[in-house]
């Protein structure tokens, strides 16, 4: 998944879920997204880089989680 795959998933989130889990910043990575897909020539590597080391894995995983706990409350209502 592309840095820009990640920002257009996030503007298909529910406003419903996004409030439940404000801890994900999806304003930020929506942002972010937007940032390094429209404006090439003001990209700072380093901070680019920072970005993608620390903060997409984070956010991966806690996506991961959120689809687990999804799914698994979708499963105990059936």
């Amino acid at each position: 998944m592309s840095l820009g795959q990640l920002g257009e998933n996030a503007n298909l989130v529910s406003e419903a879920l996004k409030e439940k889990t404000e801890y994900l910043n999806w304003r930020k990575h929506i942002k972010n997204r937007n940032f390094y897909v429209h404006v090439y020539g003001a990209i700072n590597n380093r901070r680019l880089n920072d970005y993608l080391q620390r903060e997409v894995p984070q956010l991966l995983d806690s996506l991961s989680q959120l689809k687990a706990n999804l799914n698994k409350k979708e499963h105990d209502h059936l």
